[in-house]
Order: C-alpha cells, then structure tokens, then sequence
C-alpha cells in the first residue's frame, strides 16, 4: 500500500492540503450545497491531492476547481481499500455513499455530502465534502449535544454501523455534529459497534421516532432511497437495511449491546 499510495506517488504537488490554501471547504458564501453539491463533487476538476496519512485505508485530501471557487474534499479510492474477510473487497467506498444517501432521504443531516467520483487519479472512489474545523464556541452543549448524539445513533442503527469512533463525530462551523468514515456499513449481520453503546436500552426521542414514522409511511420516497441504493448494496444489504428500520419502529429502544463487541476497536 505505501509503494503504491505513497505521497510520492500522487500527482500534482502531493501536499497536504489545508483550508488556508485558499480553499472553501464549506457551503458559506453562496457556495453550493445539496444536489448542486454532489454534481460538483462528481465532476469538478482535481488540481491538487495529498494523502492523508492516518488510516487504515488510502485517504487523500484533494482541491477541486469549481466554478465558485477551489473547494477542499475527501478522496477514498476503491483501489486503497483494505481487504476485510467479512466485507466484498472495493465496496467500502459505495457503503459511505449509500450512508450519505440514507441520511439525506431521513433529513437527519449528518453525514457530509458524498458521491461515487470515477474519473480521479488512483481510479473510482468516493468523494465527500471537506468538514472543516469549528469555532470552538459554536459546539453544541448539554442538550443540544444528547440530541444530536441519539439522532446520530439512530443513523447508526440503520445503517449497522461497524465503527462509530469518538474521531469519526465531528462538529462543522455551523455548529452541526457531523459523522465520517462509514465504510464499514450495512453488513446483513449485526456489526453494530459504537462510542454511543451507552443510549443501549433507552427509548429512542419521540422527535427521531417521528422523523423514522415519516419516512416509513412516504413510500415514494422509500422506493426513491431504494433506487438510490440499488448500484451501492446488494439486495441482501437493502433488505436488512429496510428490515432494521421496521424493528427500531416496532421497538422504539436503543438496541443494547455487549461491552466486548459494541465498543470499536479504537476510540
């Protein structure tokens, strides 16, 4: 992986990029957001990349010339995946597309805008909007903050979200807590590990059960999300997806997890 993804082998400069560089990593400014987003996203040009150099797969941050200006982003190409023994090696990159595509069809709001990009320099992969770095005073706190957090858990629920790290919640300028990192996802069997393992057992807030009633009662928009996710899972994976919704209605409660095997393996 170091000889073939390596910073010396990136094209352009192979820097690492930062938002001082002149980039817009967010939607301020009349820049673009939503649908707009995902088409620049998809599309723009690559002028710059550099590697991102923790994690256990190839990351690269990129810059993308838009008409609105350079705008930074997230690269994970499907030729830097790691093999899992327990997931079809190249998926991991269509799995964090089809988190964004689910959290959008919620409204929930959390994951960034993501997309399958194929024309980039180590090949397919997917490509999501730079989250960057808050002002501090901007955090949500005390209730705000649980909120927010059992909406994310809900997220991860549906999704069997293998790896919900402490790193992988973040916070954008806005305020907005927001996750990353979901390639680990929508396994048929229970992967479910999580920092929020602790909300097991409690009721899931009416507001969040709602928004999940909403949904589950719109079937055009359930056949929509299903048409969204059918090039990014398998049957099997959609299935068990619609499943976990319908159960987490019926339950109403967090799913309790065991202390060994609902923590992930770093925080």
């Amino acid at each position: 992986m170091a000889g073939e993804f390596g910073r010396g082998s990136t094209p352009s400069a192979g820097r690492d990029l930062a938002p001082g560089d002149g980039a817009d990593p967010g939607p301020e400014g009349g820049a673009p957001d939503g649908p707009e987003l995902d088409t620049l996203l998809a599309t723009a040009p690559i002028v710059e990349i550099g590697r991102v150099p923790w994690g256990s797969n190839a990351v690269f941050q990129v810059l993308l010339d838009t008409p609105h200006g350079p705008r930074l982003a997230i690269y994970k190409p499907a030729r830097g995946e790691r093999p899992l023994w327990d997931f079809p090696h190249g998926t991991l990159h269509r799995r964090e597309v089809a988190t964004a595509r689910v959290d959008q069809a919620l409204g929930f709001g959390f994951t960034p805008r993501t997309v399958v990009r194929r024309e980039a320099p180590f090949g397919q992969g997917s490509l999501q909007e730079f989250i960057d770095e808050p002002d501090p005073a901007a955090a949500p706190r005390g209730e705000p903050l649980r909120d927010a957090l059992c909406g994310m858990a809900v997220l991860d629920v549906l999704v069997n979200n293998g790896d919900r790290k402490q790193a992988h919640i973040l916070v954008d300028r806005s305020g907005h807590l927001r996750g990353i990192d979901h390639g680990v996802t929508f396994h048929v069997d229970p992967k479910l590990r999580t920092v929020l393992m602790e909300l097991g057992g409690e009721p899931v807030p009416a507001p969040w059960l709602a928004r999940l009633r909403r949904f589950a009662s719109d079937g055009p928009a359930g056949a929509a999300l299903d048409r969204d996710l059918g090039p990014l899972l398998r049957p099997a994976e959609r299935a068990a997806f619609t499943a976990r919704l319908r159960r987490l209605l019926r339950s109403g409660v967090f799913p309790r997890l065991d202390p060994w095997h609902g923590r992930p393996w770093e925080w």
